[in-house]
């Protein structure tokens, strides 16, 4: 079985390093894998590029993301939020990569990488996985509490359009023409984006499979708490809560709840914050240390010592840095009815909040800080659903049963 790879994010980003995490997986059980990216400079073994092909592809490149983005440049009052429109791609028909592939395996189409109008003519097994909401939408990647992925799109919040047909109203039934007629496995990464793919117009009659993000065990384990605490000059008796991404300010990663809910506990909990940025002066009453961004060791230490890990997001596809604080033994708090929910237990491996309910999240905060947890147990139930190996197996099942279905259509 020989299976192909295909992302416009590259190896920094979520979606790229959770494409190469199952690559270098299904290698490791002896899958032929192989991963083209629209824009890497990665130097590894079966990992390719599709601007160091040369000069001319490169330029390609180029052009095809400037076309894709040029789209949103006339609504001047759009959000600063990405927003793709999926009109154009890259004519990937004919590259030695795809005519490789027994199964090509979608992860991140966008930045004018792939061009949906072409994967019929690939004539292969596709099997596509949703990282976020763009496949089912009319271009935004998350739509908050916009709902009219379920309908027709039209007066995108995202673009500030007042017009109903507007440029979400025409992608979306771009999208809506050609990706309900073809046979491609779809698969979410959550429950939560299974659900409200099942109710968009686009695929609300596709079935849809949940194979979780999944993540390498053997980078995040248990540390020695005493130790890790000695180590950051914290004691044991310390109250200590862990936020943190790529920027936990965002809008969709609950920032207003993270505020809200601090100034309503003890002062004297420590706030240990990693990512673009952390709390400014005077936002919260308690005192906070910022890590910036962060190597997974330090991150590994972070979770160990910290009684609980919080992050009340409103969006969340999946959420990557939860499942690491369950490696690590470390409780979570967010709330329910998103992707993470799949994740935490409730009051077993952390505590899931009624959504967007504030008084919920500061119980369950208060609840994980005076509750005495086993690090073991919350590790060892995250590995047996979470770990990459175990999520590589799925996906394995699901090629083979693609390829069969490919095949005997072919046959008939």
């Amino acid at each position: 079985m020989r299976v192909l790879h295909l992302s416009a994010a590259a190896e920094t980003t979520g979606a790229g390093k959770a494409t190469l995490l199952t690559h270098e997986a299904l290698l490791n059980h002896n899958i032929d894998s192989r991963v083209f990216l629209l824009k890497s400079e990665l130097d590894a073994k079966n990992v390719s590029s599709y601007h160091k092909q040369g000069v001319f592809y490169s330029i390609r490149r180029l052009i095809s993301t400037f076309v894709d983005r040029s789209y949103v440049k006339k609504y001047k009052n759009r959000k600063d939020q990405i927003f793709s429109s999926g009109f154009h791609g890259l004519p990937l028909k004919n590259n030695r990569h795809l005519k490789w592939a027994d199964v090509i395996h979608i992860h991140w189409a966008n930045h004018g990488f792939i061009d949906i109008k072409e994967i019929a003519k690939w004539n292969k097994p596709v099997v596509w996985t949703l990282r976020d909401m763009w496949a089912f939408t009319g271009g935004c990647h998350q739509s908050f509490d916009c709902l009219g992925f379920e309908k027709n799109c039209g007066n995108c919040p995202v673009l500030s359009s007042a017009n109903a047909n507007d440029l979400s109203f025409k992608a979306l039934t771009h999208k809506r023409n050609i990706l309900t007629g073809l046979p491609i496995r779809w698969i979410a990464i959550s429950s939560w984006l299974k659900d409200r793919a099942g109710k968009s117009k686009i695929l609300n009659v596709k079935k849809i499979d949940v194979v979780f993000s999944g993540v390498d065990s053997t980078m995040f384990r248990i540390g020695n708490k005493a130790i890790l605490r000695g180590k950051y000059n914290f004691s044991i008796t310390d109250k200590i809560i862990v936020l943190g991404a790529g920027d936990f300010r965002e809008e969709y990663k609950g920032f207003s709840y993270v505020i809200d809910v601090l100034n309503r506990m003890d002062s004297n909990i420590k706030i240990l914050t990693f990512g673009s940025k952390g709390f400014d002066e005077g936002e919260i009453q308690q005192k906070s240390i910022h890590f910036g961004f962060i190597s997974s060791d330090i991150l590994e230490e972070l979770y160990s010592l910290a009684d609980v890990f919080f992050s009340p997001s409103i969006a969340e596809a999946f959420g990557k840095t939860f499942l690491e604080a369950q490696m690590c033994g470390c409780p979570v708090v967010c709330f329910d009815e998103t992707g993470p929910a799949d994740i935490i237990i409730h009051k077993e491996t952390g505590y899931l909040a009624k959504f967007k309910d504030i008084d919920d999240l500061l119980v369950g905060l208060e609840y994980c800080l005076r509750t005495n947890f086993e690090a073991s147990t919350i590790r060892n139930k995250a590995v047996s659903i979470f770990d990459i190996s175990n999520i590589a197996l799925d996906y394995i099942k699901i090629y083979e049963e693609s390829y069969l279905d490919w095949s005997n259509s072919r046959s008939k």
